[in-house]
């Protein structure tokens, strides 16, 4: 624990330090995600409150952190903005323990998105079943309009990221994109998924370059 508390000072990251020992606290107790969830779930909703989890923040992961802190933590762990912290909330944090980008300016990518807004942060239309194909007539569409407005990738990247979070959500892309495009949004959101790889509704400019660049992204 002592190691992790070192690393997060030298980081100065309080919020990807909480997370980390969340991590330790699992592998101690050879907990799985699901069984502490189950352990801080309300009987009678079988839900996790973030009022609920900074509960077990305050008592088992860091007992001198202000609770007001530890609060504004549970909100950020809780991605969905659901007012839950759930199994895909902590998993998607722990998968991305080693990524700068969502740890960044201590969390702020998950406070300032608009994952908050109705457009939630999960693509809708999907079920319309885009092919592949549709995906790289789109990535093609949207590289002749860069070109023809002399846009590089990372100036595209930061149009559709105005709050400079260093993450893009669902809604944050469609944005961007359809200022220099006239894209429909099912095609972006099929984007967006194909961007999306680890489906934790967020972007970095890594996968946002990636998939732009290539001639089929898969």
């Amino acid at each position: 624990m002592e190691k992790i508390c070192s690393q997060g000072n030298k980081e100065h990251n309080p919020f990807k330090t909480i997370v980390s020992r969340i991590k330790f606290f699992l592998e101690s107790n050879n907990l799985s995600i699901d069984a502490l969830v189950r352990r801080l779930q309300d009987p009678s909703t079988n839900l996790v409150s973030c009022e609920k989890f900074t509960d077990f923040l305050q008592m088992k992961i860091d007992k001198k952190r202000p609770r007001d802190t530890l609060y504004d933590f549970a909100n950020y762990i809780d991605v969905d903005k659901d007012g839950y912290v759930g199994v895909q909330d902590l998993r998607t944090c722990l998968v991305n323990i080693k990524s700068n980008t969502f740890f960044k300016n201590n969390g702020q990518a998950l406070k300032t998105s608009q994952f908050n807004t109705a457009y939630k942060f999960y693509p809708k239309n999907l079920a319309v079943n885009i092919p592949t194909t549709k995906v790289v007539e789109v990535v093609k569409e949207i590289r002749h309009a860069m070109m023809e407005q002399k846009l590089a990738y990372i100036t595209l990247f930061k149009m559709c990221d105005p709050q400079g979070a260093g993450m893009v959500s669902l809604g944050d892309m469609i944005f961007g994109i359809q200022s220099i495009a006239e894209i429909a949004a099912p095609l972006l959101e099929k984007l967006f998924d194909v961007m999306d790889e680890n489906k934790i509704g967020m972007v970095d400019f890594e996968k946002f370059n990636k998939i732009l660049r290539v001639e089929a992204p898969s």
